[in-house]
């Protein structure tokens, strides 16, 4: 079984006000909101590739990301 790493709520909380910030400052000076996604994505991919260079098993590093949009699915649901 792949152990799948945990955060703690406090250094996520954290992560995501910094990106809400950018978000806003993206927002601000008329950045295509398309861009700044394709960027999120972009950053997200070339992570991934840095983790796997430094020996992150892609297992955990799938298992992690399926957990992650779980739990994101689910606070979503919890808003709308």
């Amino acid at each position: 079984m792949t152990r799948v790493p945990t955060v703690s709520e406090e250094t996520l909380l954290k992560v995501l006000k910094r990106l809400r910030d950018i978000r806003a400052w993206a927002v601000k000076r008329g950045v295509d909101p398309w861009a700044f996604r394709q960027a999120l994505v972009m950053i997200l991919e070339l992570d991934t590739v840095a983790a796997l260079e430094r020996g992150t098993p892609w297992k955990t590093l799938t298992a992690f990301d399926a957990q992650v949009r779980a739990d994101a699915r689910t606070w979503a649901q919890r808003r709308g």
